[in-house]
């Protein structure tokens, strides 16, 4: 699996950069204590509007766009121009959230809660495919 295919199928890079403080507060402390808020958010259920789902549905359709145009960039790329291509892609990525109205972190909080809560990931599938039957206006590069 090439590298901008696990890139697109988990959180993208800038979310990284942002859980990244957090984990790194979390390295010091005993692994359960660490542990039960993670366990606690996954039993409670998530509360997200529609309108902030449909965003994400949205912006999920354009980062899918992104990561198929990038991902041939990126093959193609020497070795030292790959870095410069991921450091493109992930503004692009970002750009392409916030234009749906979400910052990095809502897309990455959505992300998360709706892999760990199946009935949220079947509401965002549903508004998904709803965003996907419309035009796309990310330009074919």
């Amino acid at each position: 699996m090439s590298y901008l295919k696990v890139i697109g199928a988990s959180v993208f890079a800038l979310g990284v950069a942002v859980a990244a403080p957090s984990f790194a507060a979390n390295v010091d402390k005993p692994a359960a204590k660490a542990a039960a808020p993670a366990a606690s958010a996954r039993t409670q259920p998530a509360k997200f509007t529609d309108a902030k789902l449909a965003s994400f549905a949205a912006a999920r359709k354009k980062v899918a766009v992104l990561n198929r145009q990038y991902e041939g960039r990126f093959n193609a790329a020497d070795v030292a121009a790959k870095s410069q291509v991921v450091q493109l892609k992930n503004i692009d990525l970002a750009s392409a959230v916030k234009s749906e109205g979400l910052s990095a972190q809502e897309y990455n909080a959505i992300f998360l809660a709706m892999n760990a809560d199946p009935a949220l990931a079947a509401r965002i599938s549903s508004l998904r495919m709803a965003a996907y039957a419309k035009p796309s206006d990310t330009k074919t590069q």
